[in-house]
């Protein structure tokens, strides 16, 4: 909800609105005893709490507080099918407050550079049915059948799709870069069958599953290219060349079309996106692609800085600023000098989708060895080694 909005519904200014119902959540969750409560309704409120905090609070509290929900889910044996004990209502609640989990801990992994605690393959939870929530009844015996098509859970059904194939490719070798890329451009194929083939452009929900879903893939992509936080000596693509910048273009494009479908609600920070889309455009400073860089990159800064209000996130933004003025300069400098790299950039069409394109790399590219992909996150050290907040 806007500004304008909520002052408009509640009378108040939104700084205000939003600390009285954080301060009630928290009161409530308080009585619950949610440190040591055994109750899944209670983990459920913990869990809708935090992923709401996540876009209001950028310190590591909602961080932190995440590592309680993993830990009590584990407790509750939620990681583990237990399709033998429990009644179809109660089990498919179990499976939906796990995969909602491991959503939460893998956005809050990406929004700051850090490792996800669930790792795939330690947990044996089946995924949520594709059903509406009618199709479910409170202590049925009955079996629940998914569905074809559009339902209730496909927006989430696909998160979740994405919170189990995005670490499996994270955690495969440094070395095992195309491996990497493999498992996300399948990711991306089964994707657009199974939840996009069935959504309209013209509902804006469906809309915004479209869109959540592409700049998600794009960005999974990126991270296999690029991975924050692995080790050095990595196997991959050049930095400069133009199929980096052609994902950092569709994540960064998706991702605005999320904002225009869901207002302020952040999905996740694309920082890492733009980064790379300003390493690349320090090196593909002229022609049709680095003007359509530019066009998508800078909004997309524009926008994170006026969401940012200290933490963890107002360090990212002080570090794509830097990348920012690097690229620039090169920029400015090809049109003073004529200095520039655009073999085959002429040849880029607006209309291009980099993750249906990125699989054959562009020739003629000046390949960085690996300690150059190092040197770029030189710029973002370890996000959560600071004092304070």
């Amino acid at each position: 909800m806007a500004d304008d909005q909520c002052s408009a519904l509640f009378e108040q200014p939104k700084s205000r609105v939003t600390r009285h119902y954080q301060d009630m959540a928290e009161s409530a969750l308080a009585q619950a005893d949610y440190l040591v409560s055994n109750d899944i309704a209670t983990l459920q409120s913990l869990v809708i709490y935090l992923a709401m905090m996540r876009h209001q609070d950028q310190t590591r509290r909602t961080w932190t507080l995440a590592s309680l929900a993993v830990r009590t889910a584990l407790a509750l044996g939620l990681h583990n099918n237990k399709s033998s004990i429990l009644n179809h209502f109660m089990r498919e609640q179990r499976h939906r407050l796990w995969y909602a989990i491991c959503v939460l801990d893998l956005t809050l992994a990406v929004d700051l550079a850090s490792d996800a605690l669930i790792l795939t393959g330690n947990y044996d939870t089946p995924r949520p049915l594709n059903i509406n929530d009618a199709d479910m009844v409170f202590g049925s015996s009955a079996p629940i059948h998914a569905r074809q098509g559009w339902t209730e859970m496909t927006f989430t059904a696909m998160t979740h799709q994405i919170s189990v194939d995005a670490p499996r490719a994270h955690n495969l070798p440094p070395d095992a870069g195309q491996a990497r890329q493999d498992i996300i451009h399948e990711l991306g194929e089964n994707i657009e069958t199974q939840y996009l083939a069935c959504c309209s452009p013209q509902i804006p929900l469906q809309a915004f599953t479209i869109a959540v879903a592409r700049s998600a893939v794009a960005a999974c992509l990126l991270h296999s290219i690029s991975p924050t936080r692995a080790p050095s000596r990595m196997a991959g693509p050049s930095i400069n060349s133009e199929q980096v910048l052609l994902i950092a273009i569709d994540a960064l494009s998706y991702s605005q079309q999320c904002h225009d479908h869901a207002g302020s609600f952040v999905i996740w920070r694309q920082w890492h996106a733009m980064a790379m889309a300003f390493a690349a455009l320090s090196f593909i400073t002229d022609g049709p692609l680095a003007d359509r860089g530019w066009e998508v990159v800078e909004p997309s800064l524009a926008q994170f800085s006026a969401t940012v209000v200290g933490g963890q996130a107002d360090r990212i933004r002080e570090h794509l600023d830097g990348l920012a003025a690097k690229a620039r300069q090169a920029r400015l400098r090809s049109q003073t000098t004529g200095d520039k790299f655009s073999k085959s950039a002429l040849a880029y069409q607006p209309t291009t989708e980099s993750v249906q394109h990125s699989t054959t790399l562009v020739g003629d590219v000046p390949m960085w060895e690996a300690a150059d992909w190092d040197q770029l996150f030189n710029d973002f050290p370890n996000l959560l080694d600071f004092d304070g907040t």
